[in-house]
């Protein structure tokens, strides 16, 4: 072997996916993977904890390799790890989070020091079980922010979805789980059919409610599109009907469903109230300290 193929094998064990399997492969060696273990064992495991243990686990969800459940106030929350562009992270979007690594124990070990220094705040989904509110997406997204916020006694952000149909004024919108559950992919479709209006557009609204006495803020976010007969893997809700438009603002050729992750999660509804979220936590610092 030449000196130029060896300086070529040693750039590549540096490179991010050779640091990334180096990193997967370590995980057995510390104590805080526990490898498959359901969010229910993991809450009873970190029950009697202190504030920051933590337990890293694979993941339940078909598209995340790991999952974190961690103690922090004396609650216990649970976050997928997300792998994209050769990096770990807890937040995909437009812009890279706090904390990214190629090397997953890195990743995690900064994190939680991070969280313990007050720079790092979790946004996740509780285990509380909100009631099931009528009314428009805001007024919804507000009233379980209220509920959550004075179950735990402290702040949270919630989210709910819709899928608005322009030609039924908004319909099914925060209604399109039970819509989707009832009539199917198809059933969808039919609701427009009298109609050659087909656009929609998917919404996302957050609500932060940082104590039970303070009113909600709310930051929504939408994505513009049509509604099609559904193409793509039918893994994820209305995916396959949805095809949003592009970049551009211009009609767009693929459904959610067939998108890559990455590009779907550039233009998606959630991406854009995220943003919104981050931009507002960015202006008021007061919330990490």
């Amino acid at each position: 072997m030449n000196k130029n193929s060896e300086i070529l094998s040693d750039e590549q064990n540096r490179s991010p996916m050779m640091i990334q399997l180096a990193s997967l492969r370590r995980l057995k060696e510390v104590g805080w993977y526990w490898g498959p273990l359901s969010w229910i064992e993991a809450e009873r495991l970190l029950k009697d904890k202190q504030d920051y243990s933590f337990i890293v686990r694979d993941s339940s969800h078909r598209h995340y390799f790991l999952a974190i459940t961690f103690k922090s106030q004396g609650n216990i929350h649970h976050t997928r790890i997300e792998h994209s562009n050769n990096s770990f992270s807890f937040y995909h979007g437009t812009s890279k989070s706090q904390c990214t690594s190629p090397d997953i124990v890195e990743f995690i070990e900064n994190t939680i020091e991070h969280s313990k220094s007050g720079q790092f705040m979790f946004f996740i989904r509780s285990n509380i079980p909100v009631p099931e509110y009528q009314g428009e997406a805001e007024d919804i997204t507000k009233e379980k922010a209220i509920f959550a916020a004075q179950r735990i006694n402290g702040p949270v952000l919630v989210e709910d979805t819709s899928l608005c149909f322009n030609a039924l004024h908004g319909l099914p919108g925060p209604y399109i789980k039970w819509f989707l559950e009832k009539l199917g992919h198809d059933g969808l479709n039919k609701m427009l059919a009298a109609y050659d209006d087909k656009t929609a557009y998917a919404q996302c609204t957050f609500a932060f409610c940082a104590k039970p006495s303070d009113i909600p803020i709310i930051f929504t976010g939408r994505c513009p599109g049509r509604i099609v007969p559904a193409r793509g893997p039918n893994t994820f809700g209305w995916d396959p009907v949805f095809q949003p438009d592009n970049e551009l603002g211009q009609p767009g050729d693929k459904t959610f469903a067939e998108m890559d992750k990455s590009i779907k999660n550039r233009i998606s509804h959630r991406s854009r109230s995220l943003q919104l979220v981050k931009d507002y936590f960015a202006q008021h610092p007061e919330y990490f300290s």
